[in-house]
């Protein structure tokens, strides 16, 4: 290894495609989910806190040269590095224990819906489509984003280290461009402890969104609740126009192929926010302006009265 590259050689045909991948930086849970005992123990059982709470820093060149091994992840993670039988469980009665017996088969489309899962696989499914199985399409549930939040949910134990090595071998192996990377600063993490001086000096931490906060709506409506949580306060009537913004990018994730139409009001929100503060620039520049105007009339007309004969003091 050396501080410009370390994908192997035969493997630098791919880089084309990998380079042009983005990456799915992890989020860290906001005060409202850590203050949720229950959604952190299942967590932390799985071994999987280092992917939503003391995030380090992620640099994307290290992420997209880097192939694992599995052992290797797993002991970063504080799991076991035993072999672990693979999942049971039948899609019908995972389908069963997401929706608390509300969906009892899995449905034909492939895909379960978000509004039937319960309160508790709703707060791992919003998770999960962030850090774990990094996609857009949140409103639906796919059987291998379902398996993920099952063993989760019912603490079963799970091979995460496997799903993760799976994960970085599909990208090692896929010529795909809108395939987002996923795991990236658990993968910088690896490479860093095995080598504190690979990284060069055009290495800049890659840009994290706000923490992942708990949305009283996942806790009411169609969501069967089967999770203790603290009270989760709804936002106040008023928004700002900046709390509206992020709450439909929110949505409009959430929609995913039926976004268009709240992308748009996203940009007229957008740009309604970036005319308002050149609106109010101006008019502060303005404001000067005529206080310096005032000041020369003020000036003027003590001019003025100089010259009408009065005596000079």
């Amino acid at each position: 290894m050396d501080n410009i590259s370390f994908h192997h050689e035969n493997s630098a045909s791919r880089w084309k495609f990998v380079y042009n991948r983005r990456l799915a930086p992890e989020r860290e849970l906001g005060k409202s989910a850590l203050e949720c005992q229950e959604l952190v123990d299942m967590i932390s059982e799985a071994g999987l806190m280092k992917t939503v709470w003391g995030l380090g820093n992620c640099y994307e060149k290290l992420v997209k040269e880097f192939l694992v091994n599995i052992d290797v992840i797993n002991q970063y993670l504080g799991r076991s590095i035993e072999e672990v039988a693979d999942l049971e469980a039948s899609e019908n009665e995972i389908c069963k224990t997401l929706t608390g017996n509300l969906v009892k088969k899995w449905p034909r489309k492939d895909k379960l819906s978000s509004t039937k899962l319960t309160a508790k696989y709703a707060l791992l499914n919003k998770i999960a489509v962030v850090n774990w199985v990094p996609t857009t399409h949140s409103s639906d549930v796919a059987t291998g984003l379902s398996k993920f939040i099952y063993a989760i949910g019912t603490r079963t134990k799970f091979d995460f280290g496997y799903y993760i090595f799976d994960q970085t071998i599909q990208h090692a192996k896929s010529l795909a461009v809108k395939m987002p990377i996923a795991f990236p600063t658990i993968l910088c993490g690896i490479i860093l402890n095995q080598h504190l001086g690979i990284r060069v000096n055009i290495d800049v931490p890659c840009k994290r969104e706000s923490p992942l906060s708990l949305d009283y709506r996942l806790l009411e409506g169609t969501h069967v609740s089967d999770i203790a949580t603290l009270s989760v306060k709804k936002p106040t009537a008023t928004l700002t126009r900046k709390q509206m913004i992020a709450d439909l990018k929110d949505v409009s994730k959430a929609l995913g192929e039926k976004k268009f139409k709240v992308d748009l009001v996203i940009q007229a929100l957008e740009l309604e926010e970036e005319t308002v503060a050149v609106e109010t620039e101006v008019g502060q520049s303005q404001d000067n302006s005529d206080d310096d105007n005032a000041a020369d009339d003020i000036g003027d007309d003590m001019q003025g009265d100089d010259t009408d004969g009065s005596p000079d003091i």
